[in-house]
């Protein structure tokens, strides 16, 4: 479903690709009845004079951010994980 509740639009990230091989980067975020439609608003309102090879439009209430308290979920460095344990785990690990 695009539309709120009420049937208004909703809010949209606006991510694009600008060159093939990389990461889509984020563009910006906008107000849109529909995926289609802020695609259609994205290409008008966020067009910086480059090729764009792709675009998502994901509607803000469907991704999922993570907390603060889950920072630890991206330590993916041994030596980050490491000196991110507390002291009595470093003992069992070292």
């Amino acid at each position: 479903e695009s539309l709120g509740s009420l049937g208004k639009p909703v809010m949209y990230e606006i991510y694009h690709l600008q060159k093939r091989g990389k990461q889509h980067i984020h563009a910006g975020n906008l107000s849109a009845s529909s995926p289609e439609e802020a695609m259609s608003l994205a290409k008008k309102q966020l067009n910086i004079g480059k090729v764009i090879y792709n675009i998502w439009a994901i509607r803000t209430a469907s991704i999922r951010f993570t907390s603060p308290e889950e920072e630890d979920l991206w330590l993916t460095l041994p030596e980050k994980k490491n000196s991110a344990m507390p002291q009595s785990i470093k003992a069992v690990i070292n």
